[in-house]
């Protein structure tokens, strides 16, 4: 079975992610977050689209445009002397 036919339960998905059941949950609710299929009562989640989802939320620290530095310029330090 490849991976992207595998399924995973809610509980799963939030062991994998470290994103709280009640928040996967909320997500589903207001229809947001990871894409899941519905099989009755039953919750499930396409591995690769937790992958993905995943992929999606993450932040390169290398990048300065996303913390405000401009070449030739350093971050201010705000730690105390």
């Amino acid at each position: 079975m490849g991976t992207e036919h595998q399924y995973l339960t809610e509980l799963e998905v939030a062991q994998m992610t470290k994103i709280a059941l009640s928040t996967l949950r909320n997500h589903r609710f207001r229809g947001v977050g990871i894409p899941y299929h519905k099989i009755g009562r039953s919750v499930r989640y396409r591995l690769s689209d937790v992958q993905e989802y995943m992929n999606s939320m993450r932040i390169s620290t290398a990048d300065p445009k996303i913390h405000g530095c401009t070449k030739g310029k350093k971050a201010l330090d705000t730690r105390s002397v």
